[in-house]
């Protein structure tokens, strides 16, 4: 299970690490835990803010929401399955985002939505689904 976890986590970085601005929505692993250093999305954000990417949170612990996070990125990574994010209009969401405008669903929580990212205009990128 480790192996692949860092496989997919090596995966989205060689996506994202080229791009300018990366929302992340959940800094922790799952909801309602607080994040810590150890935590995947902050292993993963560390790591992009070292190779140059301008990462932006988006947690109940952080004052900004996820309208705000993902205005111009490139990118959305949502590895904390929050409820509210699938109360999200994801038209609105790429109309803030920058191209190449990707989601990265790395808990596979937004399948049922997929249909609706895609026809946002969002590439969605299911991580372990082979999206």
């Amino acid at each position: 299970v480790a192996e692949k976890n860092n496989k997919r986590r090596q995966r989205v970085f060689d996506i994202v690490k080229g791009l300018k601005k990366v929302a992340f929505w959940g800094m922790s692993y799952k909801p309602y835990v607080k994040p810590d250093k150890s935590a995947l999305p902050m292993q993963l954000a560390s790591k992009l803010l070292k190779s140059g990417v301008e990462v932006s949170p988006c947690d109940p612990d952080f004052p900004i929401g996820p309208y705000d996070s993902a205005k111009g990125c490139n990118a959305v990574i949502c590895i904390t399955p929050w409820p509210l994010l699938k109360e999200l209009n994801f038209k609105k969401i790429a109309g803030v985002m920058t191209e190449p405008k990707i989601f990265f669903d790395a808990r596979n929580y937004f399948v049922e939505l997929e249909d609706s990212i895609k026809e946002a205009g969002i590439k969605y990128i299911g991580v372990g689904r082979g999206g």
